[in-house]
């Protein structure tokens, strides 16, 4: 995929995670559009791994490694966090607050950085937002769980 493909690619699926993020929504327990774009990004950071366009030192792959691994977990359940869950009706719902947006500008704004520090990164993104994604979901699954089922049928 060209530069400017990926990156346009890459500028809509950040705008419909942030929009989907701020929207109250219920809490689905399978996150398999996380694994969707997990898988996607794996095959374009092989892709870019097999075509030389990912050019690593052996000191810049502990970094990126271990920087990514902070990024993606840590900044993932941090924002998992932040996110309001309830129940309603019945229903596990959850909604990203104005602290999941700035927590998710900061891990942007972090992978963007590292992809100017190391050439070729950048196509570690997909891999890295849908393993972040992930992470945030199965939090939010967790603490949506652990919710005492409020306005339901009973209730009534």
């Amino acid at each position: 995929m060209g530069n400017y493909a990926s990156y346009l690619l890459y500028a809509a699926v950040i705008i419909w995670i942030l929009y989907r993020q701020l929207a109250p929504r219920p809490v689905k327990e399978k996150p398999t559009l996380y694994l969707i774009l997990m898988l996607i990004g794996l095959v374009e950071t092989v892709g870019a791994i097999n075509a030389n366009k990912i050019q690593l030192t052996p000191q810049w792959v502990g970094i990126l490694a271990v920087s990514l691994i902070v990024l993606t977990a840590g900044f993932g359940a941090l924002r998992a966090l932040t996110c309001r869950v309830w129940a309603d009706k019945g229903v596990k719902m959850r909604r990203g607050t104005p602290l999941t947006l700035v927590l998710w500008i900061i891990t942007i704004g972090a992978h963007i950085y590292l992809g100017t520090l190391v050439k070729g990164s950048d196509t570690t993104m997909l891999l890295s937002l849908g393993l972040s994604l992930f992470i945030q979901q199965m939090i939010v699954i967790r603490r949506a769980n652990k919710l005492a089922p409020a306005n339901t049928p009973e209730d009534a």
